[in-house]
C-alpha cells in the first residue's frame, strides 16, 4: 500500500510568464479552461484518496500541467474541489473492488461515471481522482464512443504515481497527457511494451510503422502525447487540435 502523500511539493515557474509570452507573440488570446477536481471513493474500501492525495498537492499538481499547456496558450484553471462516493454494484458489478475497471475495457463504465457525477454542461473537464484503476494510472477521452466529437469528456488518474520518486512532476505530466486526450489528442507515439495501435480517427495524424501500429518512441522524445506520459512538448498540430476543442467548450451551444 502507498503511504499518505503528506509532504508534496512542485515548484511551477513561468506559468503566467509563458502565458504571457503567447499573448505577445500571438494574435489569439490564452484560452482558460476550468478543471473540476473529483475525488472518487468506493463503498467497498476504506482507503481515503483525498488524504492520500491532499488538495493542496493536487492543485500544484494542475498548475504543473497548465505549465506544460501554456505552450499552447491554454490556461488550466481549478473549477472547484468536490467528493464523491460511489458504488460498482450500480454499475452492474457484483461485489465491490478496491480497483475501478479500465475505461480501456469498460468504456460503458467510463460514460455512467461521468454522467452520475461529472459536469453536465461541457464547459469544463472533469479530473477523477481514484484509489486504483485497473491496469491504468490514468485515462482521458471526450466522452464519445467515436473519439474526437464534442461532447462531455474526463480525465481519470489514480494514486500509482505517488510510489514514484519525482512523483510531483509525474503526475504533473500524467494530468496534462489524460486532458490531451479530452482534447481530441493521441498518443503521439508507442513504447516497444505497448505495440498499442493509432487513433482510429484519420484526421489525428501518428506517426504509423508498416505494421499499422504507432512508432516507437524515441529514447530523446519529449512529445507529451508519447505512450507513457513521459513528454512535455506540444507540437503545432497538436496545439491546433487542442485549442479548437477548448473553444468549443468554451462557446454556448446554439
Amino acid at each position: 500500500m502507498i503511504a499518505p502523500a503528506k509532504r508534496i511539493a512542485l515548484t511551477v515557474t513561468g506559468a503566467s510568464a509563458s502565458a504571457s509570452a503567447w499573448e505577445a507573440t500571438h494574435a489569439a488570446p490564452v484560452l482558460e479552461m476550468p478543471v473540476r477536481i473529483r475525488y472518487m471513493r468506493g463503498t467497498g474500501h476504506d482507503v481515503d484518496v483525498r488524504r492520500l492525495l491532499p488538495e493542496a498537492a493536487l492543485l500544484a499538481m494542475l498548475a504543473g500541467a497548465s505549465s506544460i499547456w501554456s505552450a499552447g496558450g491554454i490556461r488550466l484553471v481549478p473549477g472547484g474541489v468536490h467528493t464523491h462516493t460511489y458504488a460498482l454494484r450500480e454499475w452492474g458489478y457484483r461485489d465491490e473492488h478496491d480497483q475501478v475497471p479500465s475505461p480501456s475495457s469498460d468504456f460503458r463504465l467510463f460514460r455512467a461515471l461521468n454522467a452520475a457525477y461529472g459536469t453536465p454542461q461541457i464547459r469544463a473537464i472533469d479530473l477523477f481522482v481514484f484509489w486504483k484503476i485497473q491496469g491504468d494510472a490514468g485515462y482521458g477521452a471526450p466522452d464519445r464512443a467515436d473519439g474526437p466529437t464534442a461532447g462531455r469528456g474526463a480525465a481519470w488518474i489514480d494514486t500509482d504515481c505517488l510510489a514514484v520518486a519525482d512523483h510531483a512532476e509525474r503526475y504533473a505530466r500524467l494530468i496534462a497527457h489524460e486532458i490531451g486526450h479530452v482534447l481530441r489528442l493521441c498518443h503521439a507515439c508507442s513504447l516497444g511494451a505497448r505495440p498499442e495501435p493509432p487513433c482510429a480517427n484519420a484526421a489525428c495524424p501518428n506517426p504509423v510503422a508498416n505494421d499499422g501500429r504507432l512508432a516507437p518512441c524515441r529514447h530523446d522524445s519529449r512529445r507529451l502525447m508519447r505512450a507513457d506520459y513521459a513528454g512535455t512538448e506540444l507540437v503545432p498540430y497538436e496545439i491546433a487540435r487542442a485549442r479548437g476543442a477548448v473553444r468549443e467548450r468554451l462557446v454556448p451551444n446554439p
